[in-house]
């Protein structure tokens, strides 16, 4: 695979509460994509993020030197983000007074030909193959459920006054109920890992447009320029990978 990274603090916010990473075996090749977005208005987001992020980047390190099956690898997988869970709630509690830091998060581990995604809150996941973007995460927020429920349209899901509203993340409950999606990779196939910030400002069709035409690092940097240009008011982070083998730029 080749990929790159971007985050960016964006116009308004005064500090960058995202964290990434992209994980890489002893041979240095990609074998996970982790991207978390702690959550504005609660106290240290960005070390609930950073925490997620390592800890989740110890957990695909660790899996990656094991022989294990993707049902082993899953549990692997939903410990490592209970791990994680545990260790934002014990941060809250010792350094916080127990005011809560929460952040989403969303993970992605590479084992031969499959990857399988783990994935809370609305930071996203998407895949573009044959000519066609698909949001592989679910989105865990308020006005998610209602275009589920069929109460809103997605049209209106964007201009909804509780849009920003997350239903789970890490570091506000012991049963945080992640999801996990398993996908086999394809020749050519890119994928973009992104927090909210980028999502808010960026489409799905102008996603595919910047992913088709430029190679990892001009699409991350692309993006970053997009959402800025169109408002920045939020951390802006974005990883864009591709797997080898087809005639991706």
């Amino acid at each position: 695979m080749r990929y790159a990274a971007r985050s960016d603090q964006g116009r308004i916010r005064t500090k960058n509460e995202d964290s990434w990473n992209i994980i890489l075996n002893r041979d240095s090749r990609a074998v996970g994509f982790v991207v978390a977005d702690g959550m504005g208005g609660h106290k240290a987001g960005d070390v609930a993020s950073r925490i997620a992020v390592e800890v989740m980047s110890e957990t695909i390190i660790s899996l990656s030197a094991l022989q294990t099956n993707l049902d082993d690898a899953e549990v692997f997988l939903r410990d490592g983000m209970d791990e994680a869970n545990r260790r934002i709630m014990t941060y809250a509690a010792e350094h916080l007074r127990g005011i809560p830091s929460g952040t989403t998060l969303t993970a992605a581990y590479i084992d031969g030909p499959m990857l399988l995604l783990i994935h809370i809150g609305d930071s996203r996941a998407y895949l573009l193959r044959d000519g066609r973007m698909r949001q592989l995460s679910h989105d865990h927020t308020y006005v998610a459920e209602l275009v589920a429920t069929g109460v809103i349209q997605p049209e209106d899901a964007k201009i909804h006054p509780e849009r920003n509203k997350i239903t789970r993340a890490l570091g506000f409950d012991d049963c945080m109920k992640p999801e996990v999606y398993l996908e086999r990779l394809r020749a050519n196939d890119r994928f973009l890992f992104c927090t909210d910030g980028l999502t808010e400002y960026v489409n799905e069709a102008e996603m595919l447009e910047t992913l088709v035409a430029f190679p990892p690092h001009q699409a991350v940097d692309t993006f970053i320029e997009m959402a800025n240009n169109r408002g920045g008011k939020d951390n802006i982070t974005a990883i864009v990978a591709v797997v080898d083998g087809g005639d991706a730029p």
